[in-house]
């Protein structure tokens, strides 16, 4: 797989003030929340706890994943690093205004934990934000790998449902329009399938709706979450239509960062791009 995609889990909280991990109080959440969690870092020094619920196997033995906390840094953060996210969340309203009035961030990132299987990991990282967020101030999440702005208590309210969304914040699909083609060109991709080291899903297209699409790519990054890297090159999915046959090749993808997908083609007259 193309190595443009990080390999650790970083997931940052952005705030108006500063955030510091009190190394005692985090490790009074994380004893609450995981079984036999450990300290190894010393009192003075960023937190960093080992977590045995999570372990991987080395050649050397057995090793819990660990997780690092790195409070905020005295300079303000740069807004430029948020701005693709911020023009890729489409379901938070003001969330640009809200980024905005940010200048700080902290940051969570996992250790020696691209062995551990892909529903781990990612629960894992899930249950360290809900922890998190009870102990600390922060005004917005920034889930690295999916590119995506996280609405703290829209998270925490997706916890509460009956049917809370398995994936919240872990899954992006964006949307690019393709300039000067007539007619208009659009690419849908999602973000956050490649660090758990599944391909992401693109599709390039003309004359379908995009928030149809924006659905079927959602729906299709779920079923490769639970299921793995199961479509095969030339098999087909469902479409936007029962009778809709759509094939899937995979390749590297068309926009930035590279990575692997699976590309998605609607078949004439709706598929954009050159094609085989």
């Amino acid at each position: 797989m193309p190595s443009a995609i990080e390999q650790i889990y970083a997931i940052e909280f952005l705030s108006s003030n500063p955030i510091t991990f009190d190394n005692d109080s985090i490790y009074n959440v994380l004893q609450e929340q995981f079984e036999g969690v450990e300290r190894i870092s010393p009192p003075d020094k960023p937190p960093l706890f080992a977590f045995p619920e999570y372990s991987v196997e080395f050649e050397e033995g057995v090793v819990p994943v660990q997780v690092a906390f790195f409070p905020s840094e005295d300079e303000p953060i740069d807004h430029a690093l948020y701005t693709e996210s911020v023009q890729q969340t489409w379901d938070w309203e003001g969330v640009g205004d809200v980024v905005a009035k940010c200048q700080h961030r902290a940051l969570i990132t996992d250790l020696m934990a691209t062995r551990l299987d892909r529903h781990s990991r990612l629960e894992l990282m899930q249950r360290l934000v809900q922890a998190l967020l009870s102990v600390i101030d922060c005004e917005a999440i920034h889930w690295r790998p999916s590119k995506k702005i996280v609405n703290p208590q829209a998270y925490l309210h997706n916890l509460t449902l009956d049917d809370p969304e398995p994936f919240f914040g872990a899954l992006n699909v964006r949307l690019f329009t393709i300039q000067n083609t007539n007619p208009p060109e659009f690419l849908m991709d999602t973000m956050g399938l490649a660090v758990l080291g599944l391909p992401d899903i693109q599709c390039h297209f003309r004359d379908l709706a995009p928030p149809s699409i924006a659905n079927l790519l959602y729906s299709l990054g779920y079923y490769l979450l639970e299921n793995g890297d199961v479509i095969k090159d030339g098999e087909t999915v469902q479409g936007l239509t029962y009778d809709d046959r759509w094939h899937c090749q995979h390749e590297v993808g068309l926009v930035a960062p590279e990575r692997d997908v699976l590309d998605i083609n609607p078949g004439k007259p709706y598929a954009a791009g050159d094609r085989d």
